[in-house]
């Protein structure tokens, strides 16, 4: 009996409902027998495999409200409005062909009979009808869809609001324009993403305003940036820190092998600190050599010593002669007195040792003092001053050997009995005389100070002179009495050679960098008060600002010390993954490792660790600045995701 439409419906059913492979097994085997097979094989189906029943689709699950879940309703409403946003704005092709359906469509309701976009219109049209058809269609979709509901509205109320602003101007009624105006602006009000946006854009300038991201400002070594400041020079991130995290990312970087940028930067910022030493004497305008600073120091005492001279010169040539033209007549019992004391202890060191040098110098001028027949005038004395003077300035002079003690009291006695002679026989010249011999007073202590030996001392060795004079031990006080005695010119060649002694003793052994401390130390051995006597304001300032410069780059140093280990067991770290074959792997961390190190090194990467990013809010203006615009653009996508769902173009 041949099988029946019905069992052959049957038998295709049965084997719908097997699973695609069973299916195709099915076809196969079928395809391949005759028509008593094929008869076979359904009987055979029908007897052993029963239909699959579709179950019957449960009931959709009763959809939450704002009144029974407002979180869940809201969560799922946006849900629903984003998914239609990005359904217009990924096809956007589809889109504009929908939405230009849609327009048509509308037109087309106006034209009598029916066109073929109408259908467009009307399922649109449908779509509202059944969400805002009837008060309990506007409460159902405002409880269940919020978010959709305040987007329709905004729909609603821009759309009209425009045709009536358009239409009041076009008709010039003003009162239409101005209502249409208030219509745009309460669904500009409800646009959910213009709201969205402008809520979102104002939280988000209020929060990042002023915000600092990365590195608080608190961690700043105020008094290193300022140095840095003051030096134009660039400093390591970590020496302007009181952080260690700066510097131990520069001494990660420094360490990997990529490291070669941040030690350049290292380089090249004490590389600038040196030149700012070099520069500091340069300016000078001196040799930084102490043999020239010595010889200048000599000079200078030589011609304070001079000055007295000149000056008690000009005065006893008005002294020659009294009112009355007689000449000056110079009683010269004092000094011959103490030539005499001197001879006694000649003679008796001769008769002790065997040997007096001077003494027929000592005897010549005796007998020339003495003289009853001739007593020695004023021009007379002035002489014998001047050769005393001559013998004890000239080292190489005999008589000056082991006799400038004496040569000095001398030269010094003989002055005071020339004073007195001339004070008594020319009293106009009296005051004269008081002011020079108050200089010369004050020359005296000056050169008979310890400061003013140790010039003469070394007189023969000029580079040995400022070692000597200026050092730590030597008092403030001292060091205006030595630019007193030697002058104000020769201050630029003991600053030059002072600056050049004093950076010297700052640097590493190889003379390349300060060392962090090294600054420091120089200037607590003399001190900023003593500085401040030997050189400038603005040079004490400078050294003070490289010693805090010096000490803030040492941070990194001491972090960046580390061993050798450490860098291999970064190496072996790096490569571990290539040791089991993971090429990729390994040349990511390298790369990662390599755009670290730079950013670490770069200037963008040093702002950032030291004071981080600061926000302005501009990101956040600019989201409230564009809602009005990206509200009006997801109204129009909105339609459009609207027009293009599958049930509304059947």
């Amino acid at each position: 009996m041949p099988l029946s439409t019905q069992e052959l419906q049957q038998f295709k059913s049965i084997v719908e409902s097997r699973p695609p492979d069973e299916q195709e097994r099915f076809k196969q085997k079928y395809n391949a027998l005759d028509t008593a097979g094929k008869e076979q094989i359904v009987r055979k189906g029908l007897a052993q495999f029963k239909p699959v029943e579709t179950p019957t689709p449960e009931a959709a699950p009763e959809k939450s409200t704002m009144l029974t879940d407002p979180l869940e309703t809201l969560r799922r409403s946006g849900g629903d409005f984003v998914s239609s946003i990005v359904q217009s704005v990924s096809h956007p092709i589809k889109t504009a062909k929908t939405m230009g359906e849609l327009a048509l469509g509308v037109v087309e309701k106006a034209i009598p009979g029916e066109q073929h976009h109408e259908q467009v219109a009307d399922a649109m049209g449908n779509y509202f009808a059944e969400r805002y058809g009837g008060p309990e269609n506007v409460q159902k979709t405002a409880l269940e869809d919020p978010v959709g509901f305040a987007s329709d509205l905004s729909v609603f109320f821009t759309g009209g609001g425009s045709a009536l602003t358009k239409a009041g101007t076009i008709s010039k009624v003003g009162t239409l324009a101005k209502t249409g105006e208030a219509l745009t602006k309460v669904g500009q009000m409800v646009d959910p993403i213009g709201v969205t946006m402008k809520a979102g854009g104002a939280a988000l300038e209020s929060a990042t305003k002023g915000r600092t991201i990365g590195a608080s400002p608190k961690s700043l070594n105020n008094p290193v940036v300022d140095a840095a400041k003051r030096l134009n020079v660039d400093l390591l991130a970590s020496a302007q820190s009181n952080s260690r995290v700066p510097a131990i990312l520069e001494a990660t970087a420094a360490k990997g092998l990529f490291g070669k940028q941040i030690l350049q930067r290292v380089d090249d910022i004490q590389r600038s600190l040196m030149n700012i030493g070099e520069d500091m004497i340069k300016q000078t305008g001196k040799a930084d050599d102490l043999g020239v600073a010595g010889e200048a120091i000599s000079k200078g005492a030589e011609k304070f010593r001079d000055r007295f001279f000149t000056m008690k010169e000009e005065l006893y040539k008005k002294a020659e002669f009294n009112s009355r033209g007689a000449p000056i007549i110079v009683d010269t019992k004092k000094t011959q007195d103490f030539i005499k004391t001197i001879m006694d202890e000649k003679i008796a060191a001769h008769k002790t040792v065997g040997r007096a040098s001077g003494t027929d110098f000592f005897e010549g001028l005796q007998e020339r003092l003495s003289s009853k027949d001739n007593p020695i005038n004023a021009v007379e004395a002035r002489a014998a001053i001047r050769e005393l003077n001559k013998k004890i300035g000239n080292i190489n002079d005999p008589v000056s050997t082991g006799n400038k003690a004496e040569l000095q009291k001398l030269a010094s006695s003989l002055s005071d009995d020339l004073d007195n002679a001339v004070k008594t026989q020319a009293p106009e010249l009296a005051k004269d005389i008081d002011r020079a011999n108050r200089f010369f007073k004050l020359s005296l202590e000056e050169m008979n100070s310890h400061f003013g030996k140790q010039i003469m001392k070394y007189s023969d060795q000029p580079d040995k002179i400022l070692p000597a004079i200026i050092k730590d031990t030597t008092s403030v006080n001292d060091i205006k009495r030595i630019y007193r005695l030697i002058g104000k010119a020769n201050k630029t060649n003991v600053q030059a050679a002072f600056l050049r002694d004093f950076l010297d003793g700052a640097k590493n052994p190889a003379r390349t960098y300060f060392t962090p401390d090294g600054l420091s130390r120089q200037i607590n051995k003399f001190g900023n008060d003593k500085l401040a006597k030997v050189l400038e304001p603005e040079q004490v300032q400078k050294l003070n600002d490289l010693a805090v410069a010096a000490r803030g780059m040492g941070k990194f140093e001491r972090i960046a010390e580390g061993s050798q280990t450490a860098f291999t067991g970064r190496l072996l770290a790096e490569f571990t993954p290539l040791l089991h074959g993971d090429v990729l792997k390994t040349g990511l961390i390298l790369m990662g490792d390599r755009m670290l190190s730079h950013w670490i090194a770069s200037k963008s990467g040093q702002q950032f660790i030291l004071r981080g990013v600061t926000l302005t809010g501009k990101t956040g203006k600019a989201i409230q600045k564009a809602a009005p615009k990206a509200a009006a653009a997801g109204r129009t996508a909105r339609i459009g995701g609207l027009a293009s769902e599958e049930d509304l173009n059947d």
